[in-house]
């Protein structure tokens, strides 16, 4: 499925305007100095108007992988993170693939839970994402395969983002992208003019729970 849709590591490389920084990775470990994860804390606790980079490359022999044992923290707008594209002369799309697969089993939803009740295809989770943006925005993620989680991407009360080209696929029950304004309280009620402005497109999704999904008060 194709989607153009708008709902109405880690080293300081180089610097881009007086703030703005370019992290690139470097590990495709976990957690330490060069991983995606460390880029990400690096980035939020460094934030600029003029919006960081992580950048993700293709390093060694394929296949590239960061395969996880934790979902990584919310990304803090604005910032771009953007993998490589595949060094294949007959391959196109994305080289570098963000996998959940070492805590989410893919063969049981019980993994990623509903938000107020139930677990399974169409129930409303915001459980383990691959990526997310909470109570932030302006942030773009393009370029990467996103794999074996509950969500490939969550944009959860947040405003200004672009999810494009992205290859996203074998979520456990969720949705391959996420737009939701969810309160986050028991009753599961939603918020207003916090999830606004979102574009999503040229991603390709396939075996998710939802494909794409735009709820509780997002315009």
């Amino acid at each position: 499925m194709k989607l153009n849709i708008v709902c109405a590591a880690t080293t300081l490389a180089v610097g881009v305007g007086a703030h703005a920084a370019v992290y690139t990775v470097t590990n495709y470990g976990d957690s330490g100095r060069g991983t995606l994860r460390n880029a990400i804390m690096q980035s939020n606790a460094n934030p600029s108007t003029g919006g960081n980079t992580i950048r993700i490359p293709a390093l060694g022999v394929a296949p590239h992988v960061i395969k996880l044992n934790s979902p990584l923290p919310p990304i803090v707008g604005p910032v771009v993170i953007e993998g490589a594209q595949s060094r294949l002369a007959s391959a196109a799309g994305p080289a570098v693939a963000i996998d959940g697969s070492n805590f989410i089993n893919g063969n049981d939803v019980s993994f990623c839970p509903g938000l107020t009740s139930g677990f399974g295809p169409n129930v409303r989770t915001v459980s383990n994402p691959g990526l997310a943006v909470v109570d932030s925005g302006n942030v773009r993620i393009t370029n990467l395969e996103i794999r074996s989680f509950c969500i490939g991407i969550l944009s959860l009360r947040s405003h200004d983002n672009r999810f494009d080209h992205n290859l996203i696929h074998n979520m456990s029950g969720g949705a391959g992208i996420l737009v939701t304004g969810d309160a986050g309280d028991a009753s599961g009620s939603s918020t207003s003019g916090l999830s606004v402005n979102n574009v999503i497109e040229f991603n390709t999704l396939y075996d998710t729970g939802d494909g794409m999904e735009c709820t509780r008060g997002t315009a």
